[in-house]
């Protein structure tokens, strides 16, 4: 018989898309009532991470999660750190709060917090492949989709705005967009209503905008990928251990996160017109009809640039390497253990 978890750690992303510390703990207090819960709250990703380090070598039965991608991509870092010393990280549980949940949506866990929080206790877990990605000595941990290009600068853009409605600093801070008056904090209010209502629906503008500004002379990688070895100027580079990302796109519709590989993809499209209709059509959910473009099933990859423009790679929604020559993705498999729930009919 299946031994039920006694010590749940619940980390909450108050400043994740949807989150709300105190509407979540009642409902997760309900739903896990037999168990000792210990509620965390850190407030920065290195507080995060430190909290996350010693849990682990206190030791608990499961980690529940409540945020965004990028909340489960804080949390990752140092629970795979630990597998390196020894210490093997718990099954997660994942309550959507987010400004994109793509693994919650992936996986087609409940959007219910109860519901989502009673998986821990009612459902089975399942193994979930990690993506390594690695730039000099430093290497780091995704579990959904990532890349360079277009796909890494919306992905900067929505996090600094994110930071900017946030904390009324970075971007907006910066440029005295919002600033302290009674105007500013109207216009941060109204920015974070945006966030909310659209989702992840804001990375579909910001794209459309760096698709208009990409600088295109400045941007050329090299891809190696086993026997592969070609040149791309795409400005469209994806990795992806899962279908979908925010939500829409869908530019690896038959790639699996638990069978060892993950998807290539780059768009070789040229003219602004016909890239622009290739990312409606992986909106929908279909390859690129006129378009050229790579996509194949890989354990490793290595980008290199050769042009003026350095790499930028994102992750599960952050970015995690900046203006870097090269970076080289590895698929681990088994990698993490996600709680699932045992029925999806009441998913909306």
């Amino acid at each position: 018989m299946r031994k039920y978890p006694v010590r749940v750690d619940v980390f909450i992303n108050s400043k994740a898309g949807r989150a709300n510390r105190l509407a979540l703990e009642e409902p997760i207090r309900e739903a896990l009532f037999r168990c000792n819960i210990r509620f965390h709250g850190p407030e920065t990703a290195l507080e995060s991470q430190r909290q996350i380090r010693r849990v682990m070598e206190k030791g608990t039965d499961a980690l529940l999660i409540c945020g965004g991608d990028g909340t489960l991509n804080q949390c990752l870092q140092p629970l795979l750190e630990g597998r390196d010393r020894g210490l093997e990280p718990p099954p997660i549980g994942v309550i959507s709060a987010g400004t994109a949940n793509d693994l919650a949506a992936e996986l087609g866990l409940s959007r219910k917090v109860d519901r989502a929080a009673r998986s821990i206790i009612e459902a089975d877990y399942r193994s979930v492949d990690v993506l390594e990605v690695a730039a000099g000595n430093e290497k780091k941990y995704i579990v959904t989709n990532g890349g360079a290009g277009l796909p890494a600068d919306t992905a900067r853009l929505a996090n600094r705005l994110r930071a900017a409605v946030s904390y009324g600093g970075g971007l907006f801070g910066q440029l005295g967009a919002f600033g302290t008056s009674a105007v500013g904090n109207l216009a941060r209010s109204l920015a974070s209503l945006a966030f909310r209502k659209m989702g992840s629906h804001i990375y579909e503008l910001f794209l459309l905008y760096y698709l208009v500004a990409w600088k295109r002379d400045q941007w050329r990688l090299e891809v190696k990928s086993g026997k592969r070895q070609f040149i791309t100027e795409s400005p469209f580079v994806m990795v992806n251990n899962q279908t979908s990302l925010g939500g829409t796109f869908t530019p690896a519709p038959a790639t699996s996160n638990g069978d060892g590989t993950f998807n290539f993809f780059a768009l070789e499209t040229r003219a602004g017109i016909f890239e622009l209709k290739a990312l409606w059509d992986l909106r929908r959910g279909e390859m690129p009809a006129q378009s050229k473009f790579h996509s194949f099933e890989t354990d490793s990859v290595t980008l290199r640039s050769l042009g003026e423009r350095q790499i930028t790679f994102f992750g599960d929604g952050e970015i995690i390497y900046e203006d870097v020559p090269e970076v080289t993705v590895r698929c681990h498999s088994p990698g993490v253990r996600i709680f699932t729930n045992s029925e999806n009919g009441d998913n909306p």
